[in-house]
C-alpha cells in the first residue's frame, strides 16, 4: 500500500472515532443533567468525568513540567469549566491569596482587554497560576484548553514567546481535538438547554467573578451574564 494512503486511511479512522466519542461523550453529559440538573455540584462531577476521560499526553510531546512557555496565551474555556475551578479555588485558597490574584487580574485587565490574544503576546502576560517554579498551582482543576495545548517543539514554543508573536507549533491534531472537545460539548449542551452558553476568555471571566461573586448564581439561574468575557469566532480576539 501507499505510505501516504495508510496514513490518510489512518487519519480518516481516527476521525471516524474521534466523531463517535463526541456523539457519546455529548448523549452522557445531556443525559447526566437530564437526571440532576444544572446545578454547580452536578457540573463539577461532570466535569471531573470528563477529566478522567483525558489520554495521558503521548510520550513524544516536548511537554514537561517547568516548562510554561505556553503558559503566557489567553485561555479559553466554556462557563461551566470557569465556574467549576472558581468554587475550587474559594475552597482551597486564603483570604490573602484571592486579595493577591483579584490584585493581579486588575492590574493585567489596566493594560487592554484580557480576551484580546494579542495583549498576551504582546506583553508576555504569564498566567496568574504560574507559581515562581513555573508549575501550575491549579493544575488538576485546569482548564480542557491547557490540557489539550501541547507541542512536538519546545523550542519553537520558546521562539513565539520571546518574539512575542504566533508561530505553528507542531503538535499531534487528534489528541488536541480528543481533548479540547469536553470543553465544547459543556458549550453545546448548556446551549441546548437554553442558557447562554459560549466560550469565553478565562482569565477575563475568572476576573469578572473575583468582582461580582454572585455571577455563578446568575448564570445557572438563566441570565445572560458572561458576555463581557465572550471570546467571537472571527474578531481580534479569536
Amino acid at each position: 500500500m501507499d505510505k501516504s494512503k495508510e496514513i490518510n486511511g489512518a487519519a480518516d479512522r481516527g476521525q471516524e472515532l474521534l466523531a463517535i466519542h463526541v456523539k457519546n461523550a455529548h448523549t452522557r453529559l445531556s443525559d447526566f443533567l437530564d437526571q440532576y440538573g444544572t446545578g454547580l455540584d452536578v457540573l463539577g462531577k461532570a466535569m471531573g468525568a470528563f477529566t478522567k476521560a483525558v489520554y495521558d499526553l503521548p510520550e513524544s510531546a516536548a511537554c514537561a513540567s517547568g516548562c510554561a512557555w505556553c503558559c503566557h496565551l489567553r485561555v479559553e474555556t466554556s462557563i461551566p469549566e470557569l465556574l467549576v475551578i472558581y468554587r475550587e479555588l474559594l475552597t482551597g485558597s486564603t483570604p490573602e491569596g484571592i486579595a493577591s490574584l483579584k490584585k493581579w487580574t486588575r492590574e493585567a485587565a489596566r493594560l487592554g482587554d484580557l480576551r484580546d490574544e494579542d495583549l498576551w503576546y504582546q506583553h508576555k502576560l504569564p498566567c496568574p497560576f504560574l507559581d515562581n517554579n513555573k508549575v501550575c498551582l491549579i493544575y488538576p482543576v485546569r482548564p480542557f484548553a491547557c490540557r489539550a495545548h501541547h507541542s512536538m517543539d519546545a523550542a519553537l514554543c520558546q521562539k513565539g514567546y520571546e518574539e512575542g508573536r504566533r508561530l505553528m507549533i507542531p503538535s499531534l491534531p487528534l489528541y488536541r481535538a480528543s481533548t479540547d472537545i469536553y470543553s465544547t460539548i459543556f458549550i453545546k449542551v448548556m446551549a441546548e438547554r437554553g442558557v447562554a452558553s459560549f466560550p469565553v476568555g478565562f482569565i477575563k471571566g475568572l476576573a469578572m467573578l473575583l468582582e461580582e461573586p454572585t455571577l455563578t448564581e446568575a448564570w445557572l439561574n438563566g441570565k445572560d451574564v458572561f458576555s463581557p468575557a465572550r471570546i467571537i469566532k472571527g474578531d481580534s480576539r479569536e
